[in-house]
């Protein structure tokens, strides 16, 4: 289809889970950038809000890093989401669930 990346922004939480699984596991988390976020919807609007510049870069056809990034804005959101959720992940979703700390998530969102 000539897409050179992919963006996702998932809600609720199984979705994410069970969509950076398959992702990783087809291959192509080389071209995918997931972004994210805690399961409320009420953070979607944040959420698009900051993901706007990372489309906008992508549709003047500059190449970002591929991979799971939290997005920043949402990070404490996400902190309290995983304490609350902490056994509820089957093992083989587990590293995707697992949070990164702050300094690397804003060195990402940098760069």
């Amino acid at each position: 289809m000539g897409f050179t990346q992919v963006f996702a922004l998932v809600n609720p939480r199984g979705y994410f889970l069970s969509l950076a699984v398959a992702v990783d596991r087809c291959g192509f988390l080389n071209k995918w950038i997931l972004f994210r976020v805690p399961s409320q919807l009420r953070h979607l609007l944040v959420a698009v809000r900051e993901i706007a510049p990372f489309v906008r870069a992508a549709s003047e056809w500059k190449r970002l890093k591929s991979g799971i990034y939290p997005v920043l804005a949402l990070y404490s959101f996400l902190q309290k989401e995983n304490k609350f959720y902490k056994d509820a992940i089957p093992a083989f979703r587990g590293e995707y669930g697992r949070l990164v700390d702050i300094n690397s998530v804003k060195r990402e969102w940098t760069s």
